[in-house]
Order: C-alpha cells, then sequence, then structure tokens
C-alpha cells in the first residue's frame, strides 16, 4: 500500500490446484501478450490496470514441454516451481487453469 512509481504487471497462466505451477496454456490478446504471456505497465498515478479481450489458447500435449521451455526462458513463474515441473509435464490437468 502506498506505492507511488512505476510498476510492472506480468499474466499468465497457472494449474488449479496447489501448489500452484506454470501452466502450457499460453494467454492471449491484442497489444499486451506475446509468447503467451501478457505484460503491462502501470500508470504511476491510479496503479490500476484492465486486461480486456483476453483469451487462452490451448497447447497440444506434444508442445507442453516445449511451451513450459518458453515459459522458464521468459522467467515466468511466479511460485518458483518450474524446474521440477518440467520432468513431470505429464500429470498436468491440461484442461484446468486460473
Amino acid at each position: 500500500m502506498g506505492y507511488k512509481g512505476r510498476a510492472m504487471v506480468v499474466v499468465s497462466c497457472v494449474t488449479k490446484d496447489a501448489p500452484y505451477r506454470p501452466h502450457p496454456h499460453n494467454l492471449v490478446g491484442k497489444e499486451v501478450c506475446k509468447q503467451g504471456v501478457c505484460t503491462v505497465e502501470i500508470p504511476s498515478g491510479n496503479m490500476v490496470v484492465t486486461f480486456s479481450n483476453l483469451g487462452i489458447q490451448c497447447v497440444k500435449k506434444k508442445d507442453i514441454e516445449e511451451a513450459l521451455r518458453m515459459r522458464q526462458e521468459l522467467r515466468v513463474d511466479p511460485f518458483r516451481s518450474m524446474y521440477f515441473f518440467i520432468c513431470i509435464y505429464i500429470y498436468y490437468d491440461i484442461f484446468s487453469v486460473i
């Protein structure tokens, strides 16, 4: 509370159950999404950001490992669990994200 200045919000799909992990599905949008991840700089005034026209693009089962490796390259792992779960990606509930 009370922070003033520049801030960045990075949004990606994660699994629905704890422990939360990066999910291979991609977020897609018109301007703010690249490589399945949406990034927005928040204005320093009101510190509010809105995502509109945001969708989820499903990743094929054969492309799960590559999608997770891309998240690793982008350093998008909000719960710091990526390295372990690349090895056991087969256990993902591919149909559920939050």
